[in-house]
């Protein structure tokens, strides 16, 4: 089956709600002044502003793997490095000051191989930073699953546990915190303000519901995303003037090599 890729146009129109997360993880990191940072599953550049915003010396060199996601990126940054390449292929990735990575990891299986190896990448002195979306513990995330599973034709065997990957933060504390120096991981929950049930359809168009748009039988695109829109409502009800609270769960942890860093 081929993919389509990335829609980075229609990712960027919720730009403030997928950066916010950038924007708090990033006042978090406790190191002065990072000279390379490398980004990984780096999108359409909307994170890097957050990091240029706060060290705007820094070099940053971005990794994904849509091909138009990176041309976006190029665009919107063109001094920077930006390569179409697997978060999961780090082979010849260098080493940085800080590795960060924002709504990137619930793409990518086998966390355990995969995050000491990005920790393998980070200097003494720096950081190793992400966000990860805490889409399973969300209930929109049930309906899409019991949607796609109630559409003709699917394969009832896909869903959102073979789809994505998702960990509690105990599992981020027993895996990074042997490796020494300081780990902290906390959560928080987002009230993204949308102007209608069919923001909520059209946000997760570009991320959440890629996967299983991608393996509906041609035709049925349009009858999935209409069933989904006439259930919302019972799980996120309208505010007063129309608008909806869509509140949305996010993972952050951030390990230090050193216990100096803090």
């Amino acid at each position: 089956m081929n993919k389509p890729d990335w829609n980075p146009h229609l990712y960027l129109q919720f730009s403030a709600e997928r950066s916010a997360p950038s924007v708090d993880l990033t006042a978090k990191i406790a190191i002065s002044a990072p000279k390379a940072i490398l980004d990984v599953g780096c999108g359409p550049g909307n994170s890097a502003s957050v990091l240029l915003s706060r060290w705007p010396e820094t070099k940053i060199t971005g990794i994904d793997s849509s091909p138009a996601m990176i041309v976006q990126a190029e665009e919107l940054h063109p001094a920077h490095v930006w390569r179409i390449q697997d978060a999961g292929d780090l082979r010849g990735s260098g080493r940085y000051d800080l590795v960060f990575s924002n709504a990137a990891l619930q793409w990518m299986p086998s966390h355990e191989t995969h995050l000491p190896a990005l920790a393998g990448l980070v200097n003494k002195g720096g950081a190793l930073a992400a966000q990860v979306p805490r889409y399973d513990q969300m209930p929109v995330s049930s309906l899409i699953d019991q949607l796609f599973h109630s559409m003709p034709g699917v394969d009832l065997r896909f869903g959102r546990d073979s789809a994505f990957t998702f960990h509690d933060p105990a599992f981020y504390d027993n895996l990074l915190r042997p490796l020494g120096g300081h780990f902290a991981v906390w959560e928080t929950t987002y009230f993204h303000r949308l102007g209608s049930h069919a923001a909520i359809v059209k946000m997760l168009g570009s991320t959440g519901l890629r996967p299983y748009i991608e393996r509906l039988p041609e035709g049925n695109h349009e009858e999935f995303e209409r069933r989904l829109l006439a259930a919302l409502p019972d799980l996120y009800p309208s505010q007063k003037d129309g608008a909806v609270l869509f509140p949305f769960r996010r993972l952050f942890f951030v390990w230090y090599p050193e216990v100096t860093a803090q």
